[in-house]
């Protein structure tokens, strides 16, 4: 993983982003069936946090990503698949992608390339 500034907490979410202009890069991770409190794959909770996902697979959550008080999240050749909720907003967010391509994202997402079909992940029980 790569990171320029990043604070990670561990209150419910597998990973909670929120700093102040940063711009983080994730890639080549696997983020699955988070037992916290509110089973959240991944949270962006600041207006000004941009973290881009690049080969991440992010399922078996209540909400695949979250986004509190704005945060812009580009995500890319990624599968975000079997979570009660693929992309949710809260406190002013509006609960969508800033920019999604090549990826598979349940309940789908303009851009290109992207496409809304069961990964049919192998061994579902390991998640």
């Amino acid at each position: 993983m790569s990171f320029g500034t990043l604070r990670i907490l561990m209150l419910g979410a597998c990973i909670r982003i929120g700093c102040i202009s940063c711009v983080e890069l994730f890639f080549n991770c696997l983020i699955v069936s988070n037992t916290g409190g509110f089973s959240t794959g991944v949270e962006v909770y600041d207006e000004w946090t941009m973290p881009t996902l690049i080969n991440v697979t992010i399922a078996n959550h209540d909400i695949g990503i979250e986004q509190s008080y704005g945060g812009y999240v580009t995500v890319r050749n990624s599968i975000i698949w079997g979570n009660s909720s693929s992309v949710y907003g809260r406190e002013g967010s509006s609960g969508t992608l800033q920019y999604a391509d090549y990826s598979i994202i349940s309940g789908g997402h303009t851009g290109p390339g992207n496409i809304n079909k069961d990964p049919k992940f192998v061994k579902v029980s390991f998640f």
